[in-house]
């Protein structure tokens, strides 16, 4: 099975690009944060990582609702883009194509990992 889930804010202005008459792709970045306290030193330590998530068709209006700095919950499949770099290699970019979106938990909700 391929599902992904995402918690995280809102890293871009949102902009939908008209595909077709009737269909519309929206991407958006979203950071998600991770926690922990190192076991050996005891030192809080903090990464964050970026995620490209697209919405298309209907599912755009969905994600039109939100804004940058937004906490929201997404939820879809891991897909891969394929592309010639400038150089004319091929590449792999990961994104999530995203079947929906909601309102994130609040921030004393979120998980902290150990480590």
């Amino acid at each position: 099975m391929n599902k992904l889930e995402l918690i995280g804010r809102i890293g871009n202005d949102l902009e939908v690009k008209k595909i077709k008459d009737d269909f519309n792709i929206l991407e958006m970045s979203i950071a998600t944060n991770e926690k922990w306290k190192d076991k050996n030193t005891q030192e809080e330590k903090e990464k964050t990582d970026w995620h490209v998530v697209k919405f298309y068709g209907s599912t755009v209006d969905n994600a039109k609702k939100f804004k940058k700095g937004d906490l929201v919950k997404v939820s879809g499949k891991l897909n891969y883009d394929e592309y010639d770099d400038k150089n004319g290699s091929k590449q792999k970019r990961a994104y999530l194509h995203c079947f929906s979106i909601e309102e994130g938990l609040k921030k004393n909700d979120e998980n902290t990992t150990n480590i």
